[in-house]
């Protein structure tokens, strides 16, 4: 996330005509360095009604202590794996024994095993 995206999401921001706003921010871990800072600033010029999600999968102490101090966090636990067999059924995979494999060998991972759903259905 640049300097650019965070400047444009300030403007959109307000201008947003909601009584709420909610900017979501995937894998905030990777914000660099140099936008780090206009980030936090972001965080603290926020126009009433406004909300920010962040995900990550880092551990929380791996963020810098300013960071771990602007959010609420939440701890998602991955999928078990008849969870993802459940998705693996919905999504048209049928033979059993791939359904155990992939959900098995994805390791709570949903992105592994929708990939490997998708090579198993190609391969059908």
């Amino acid at each position: 996330m640049g300097r650019r995206v965070l400047r444009r999401l300030r403007r959109q921001a307000r201008r947003l005509p909601l009584s709420y706003r909610l900017i979501w921010i995937e894998e905030a871990d990777a914000i660099p360095p140099a936008a780090q800072t206009r980030f936090l600033l972001l965080l603290d010029d926020l126009p009433p009604g406004a909300a920010v999600v962040a995900t990550s999968n880092c551990k929380l102490d791996e963020f810098k202590k300013r960071f771990q101090t602007r959010f609420k966090i939440y701890e998602v636990e991955p999928p078990a794996p008849h969870e993802i067999e459940t998705l693996l059924r919905r999504v048209g995979v049928t033979d059993p024994r791939t359904i155990k494999n992939i959900a098995t060998f994805a390791c709570g991972c949903v992105r592994h095993a929708l990939l490997d759903a998708e090579s198993a259905l190609q391969a059908a």
